[in-house]
């Protein structure tokens, strides 16, 4: 019998990879490409780089950084794998955490979000972990508003697991996610929205799996497992701990699958 199809060089199935990888992320110009053999200057798929933080650096504001599939680390200590200063996304571009992952090497925060001006920040799609604070705020995730009192900090999709903070100071907490505002009047927003956030671990004011500190805050679809806020005298909230403020509404608890913890 006769078989019939199409034949395809390598370069067309490449092109055919790239296209199938893209699906469901919009990509612009402007955007940046992360991949973990890419040798590049990241400003297409054709021509990714293999540096996150050079891609988040150079990436404007209001624009994406793509990653693609694999794990991305930091070659520095008490460092953070990525920081954020700009109004952008960041994007594991599978949309599986399972795909995509940032691992602090345990000297490392994951991700360090640090606002200076009113903006939106996304990080979506990565699995978090083995992660340690140096600061004592936040391990796989800090959250730092500056001076500025409005805005937006999402998570969304993202597996938080097996980070820590390594010390115990005031204000010191959130060993999957720390969130702190300008001022107890604060209307900036943090969003954390269908995430698994799972054995973290942390220090003097608690919040094993997240702190949060002033400002709003909304927490959706998330499964908050096996947290442990680990002081002897202050440890509160083995899930999370929220507290001082006065802004209304605080927080909004919605559609929770699983909330358990240690301590609190």
């Amino acid at each position: 019998m006769k078989k019939t199809g199409i034949a395809m060089n390598s370069s067309v199935r490449a092109v055919v990879v790239m296209v199938l990888v893209c699906v469901g992320v919009a990509a612009q110009a402007g955007d940046y490409y992360v991949t973990t053999n890419g040798t590049g200057k990241g400003t297409s798929w054709n021509d990714p780089t293999n540096n996150l933080q050079g891609a988040v650096t150079a990436c404007p504001a209001g624009y994406k950084v793509l990653v693609s599939n694999g794990v991305y680390t930091s070659a520095s200590v008490n460092s953070s794998v990525v920081t954020i200063n700009k109004s952008m996304e960041l994007r594991g571009v599978s949309g599986n955490p399972a795909d995509v992952t940032l691992d602090g090497s345990g000297t490392n925060r994951g991700v360090y979000v640090s606002l200076t001006s009113t903006g939106y920040v996304l990080i979506a799609g990565f699995t978090i972990t083995n992660c340690s604070a140096s600061d004592m705020m936040g391990g796989g995730i800090r959250i730092y508003h500056g001076t500025i009192t409005a805005g937006t900090a999402e998570v969304q999709n993202c597996v938080i697991a097996g980070n820590t903070t390594r010390a115990a100071v005031v204000y010191g907490g959130g060993g999957g996610i720390h969130s702190i505002a300008a001022a107890a009047s604060s209307v900036f927003l943090t969003s954390v929205s269908n995430c698994t956030i799972a054995g973290n671990t942390a220090f003097r004011e608690g919040g094993g799996g997240a702190f949060f500190y002033w400002g709003r805050v909304i927490m959706q679809d998330c499964r908050i497992l096996g947290n442990t806020a680990n002081d002897g005298t202050r440890g509160m909230g083995g899930g999370i701990c929220a507290y001082y403020n006065t802004t209304e509404p605080f927080a909004k608890l919605l559609n929770w699958p699983e909330l358990r913890g240690v301590r609190g």
